[in-house]
Order: structure tokens, then C-alpha cells, then sequence
């Protein structure tokens, strides 16, 4: 593959690790009990128990985190994305419950952005989970 789109692919995770990464490290920073306190009450009136929905709103935050910090490095890049995609995935059931239609909308658009991430895993040669192959090689 040539170095060129290397780099694109590289660019591509890298801005979407940098928005997972930002969204958790912004909440994590910011006031939690207000953030816990807003999901609690934003989904007070789904079907969801509130005390799934709180453990839930506390976690979210350190997944984002933890996650968008290994797609930057590309650290159990395969693992990274399969958990974002389910991340996701729980993010858009919980919006479809409250009829937020318009975060549904981009909670797809990031599916297909983490879908295209996924079929180009073989070709993303700038990470660290290929730097570890070549160790053990």
C-alpha cells in the first residue's frame, strides 16, 4: 500500500480517537454529578430503571476515554472498534428511547465511520498494534 494512503487512513482514526477521547476527558473534567444528574433525568421517562442508568452515565465517560485513547495509538485496534461500535450502538438505543432522532442520525454516521475504519484495519500501517507484530515477528 502506498504511503500516501497510509497517512490518510492513519488521519482518519486519529481525528476519530481524538473525538472519543475529547468527548469522556471533557466530561470526566467537567462536572459529573451535573452530567450523571442531566442523563438521569433526560431518561427519567424511558422504560430504562434509573439504577442501570446511573452506573451507565458514570462509565460512559471513562469508556469514551479509554477508547478513543487506544484508537489514537492504535492499541487492540480490532478490540478498540468492536467496542466502540457496541458503545455506539448502546448510545443510539438510548436516544431512540427518549425520540432524539437528530443524535440517531449521527450516532449512525459514526457507525459508518467505525465501519470504515474496520475494513481498512489491514491497511492502517501507522500503529502501534503493528510496531508490536513486527517485535514478535
Amino acid at each position: 500500500m502506498n504511503n500516501k494512503l497510509n497517512l490518510i487512513i492513519f488521519i482518519f482514526r486519529l481525528g476519530f480517537g481524538i473525538n472519543f477521547f475529547l468527548h469522556g476527558l471533557t466530561k470526566i473534567l467537567g462536572d459529573q454529578i451535573a452530567f450523571q444528574n442531566f442523563i438521569l433525568t433526560k431518561f427519567s421517562s424511558t422504560i430504562l430503571p434509573s439504577f442501570l442508568i446511573k452506573p451507565y452515565a458514570i462509565a460512559v465517560p471513562y469508556i469514551e476515554l479509554i477508547l478513543g485513547l487506544f484508537l489514537i495509538l492504535g492499541l487492540f485496534y480490532y478490540w478498540s472498534l468492536l467496542f466502540c461500535m457496541v458503545t455506539m450502538i448502546s448510545l443510539m438505543i438510548g436516544m431512540i428511547l427518549i425520540k432524539d432522532w437528530q443524535t440517531v442520525s449521527m450516532h449512525l454516521v459514526y457507525l459508518i465511520y467505525l465501519f470504515l475504519l474496520g475494513v481498512n484495519i489491514d491497511n492502517d500501517r501507522i500503529c502501534l498494534d503493528n510496531l508490536f507484530k513486527k517485535k514478535g515477528s
